[in-house]
């Protein structure tokens, strides 16, 4: 679990894990701008006994029990969405807090309401429902995807021109396919000059993939992009989106701190589809009160 004295994705200083501090930079200003995937941003006070988290989370579930999501978290009649598992509890029940004032109670149960990280992967924390875990790499794909979809979207993009203009070689197949989606990796922040014989000159790059080779990115981008029809625009979109999502998000085994914990977790249940990584993939589950009961009986 994350501590005041662990390095953290939020600041400037060298992990152990390679965790470089461009990532940092990253994830820092994706902290200090959302808004872009949603209208409203929770602020979170590390002082205050009331957590945003908690409120879009509870909000998001609430969006789920009526709306149903395809793996992008493009509104569908399928059934991908997440389903509340819940088991009956007794509401008199007596617990060792049962002689607290009333007034004295959600003060208590919000300070019980915190995140353990496991094994640099999980957040978990207590809910009315169960125990709640979280995958941290999923969840920052999802925040970074629908981030990415909003800058394509808003022609947005923050660019940086390279020091060192870099060389693109493509596959005679794949010289149609970056021809296709260029505007789009324009509108992310790529700038490309052909140069002939399959080959481009990259210019510039997105200002928030510092550390991360543009060359390789878009090598990536392009595999991806192979895989769909690039005549259809928001398959496009959504293909540049996650391919840059699994560039930069969290990698497995970073340490967070507790406050980069909770707002992870703001951030996912603000996000388009908190459920689902934009690959389809579960972001996070919760595990009922009746099963680990079970588990201890």
């Amino acid at each position: 679990m994350g501590n005041s004295g662990s390095t953290s994705p939020f600041t400037s200083e060298t992990l152990d894990n390679s965790f470089s501090s461009s990532q940092a930079n990253r994830f820092a200003a994706l902290s200090a701008s959302t808004g872009a995937a949603t209208s409203t941003s929770t602020t979170h006070s590390p002082k205050s006994s009331h957590r945003g988290w908690e409120e879009v989370f509870a909000a998001s579930q609430e969006e789920l029990s009526t709306n149903s999501f395809d793996k992008h978290g493009v509104g569908s009649s399928n059934e991908h969405s997440f389903q509340w598992e819940t088991s009956p509890t007794d509401e008199h029940q007596p617990t060792l807090y049962s002689q607290l004032a009333q007034g004295e109670q959600p003060v208590w149960e919000i300070a019980t309401q915190d995140f353990l990280q496991y094994q640099g992967r999980y957040l978990l924390s207590p809910t009315k429902e169960g125990l709640l875990i979280i995958d941290q790499h999923r969840a920052h794909m999802r925040i970074l995807f629908d981030d990415y979809v909003n800058q394509i979207a808003r022609h947005a993009h923050a660019s940086q021109g390279l020091l060192f203009p870099q060389i693109l070689e493509v596959a005679p197949n794949q010289l149609a396919i970056i021809q296709a989606i260029e505007a789009e990796l324009t509108d992310i922040g790529f700038e490309l000059s052909y140069l002939g014989n399959n080959s481009y000159s990259v210019l510039s790059a997105p200002a928030d993939i510092e550390g991360i080779d543009p060359v390789v990115l878009l090598q990536s981008i392009l595999e991806d992009a192979q895989q769909h029809d690039v005549a259809v625009h928001e398959e496009v979109v959504n293909s540049i989106a996650l391919s840059m999502a699994r560039k930069s998000a969290l990698p497995i085994g970073q340490l967070l701190s507790m406050d980069e914990m909770r707002d992870l977790a703001t951030k996912l249940f603000q996000s388009s589809q908190p459920s689902f990584a934009p690959d389809g993939r579960n972001i996070y589950q919760i595990l009922p009160h009746r099963l680990i009961t079970q588990k201890l009986d």
